[in-house]
């Protein structure tokens, strides 16, 4: 599988150059998911804490911009980091460990 969908429970509206004259909104009910390419690990592997890694991952594999990301719900997150470890083979670190 090269992608999976995601449908968030919390779907998001994003309002972009707001209070300005080309205003608009935006609604995110679903995130497609790519497979993880080696940058993409490197990625994970970065340093910083094991959350904002994460986060990081998420928005590289997503497409979303970091700023979107933020504005999940952690139980999207939580599914979404789901998806992400599926993609990985059995054994292989995603990230940082306690």
């Amino acid at each position: 599988m090269m992608a999976e969908v995601h449908k968030l429970k919390h779907p998001v509206t994003f309002t972009f150059n707001k209070g300005k004259e080309n205003e608009r909104t935006e609604d995110l009910a679903e995130v497609t998911v790519r497979r993880p390419k080696g940058k993409d690990m490197r990625l994970a592997d970065a340093q910083g804490g094991a959350v904002a890694n994460e986060l990081k991952l998420i928005a590289q594999l997503t497409g979303l911009e970091i700023h979107q990301v933020d504005e999940l719900d952690v139980e999207d997150i939580n599914a979404i980091s789901a998806i992400v470890e599926g993609f990985m083979p059995p054994g292989r670190p995603t990230g940082a460990t306690s």
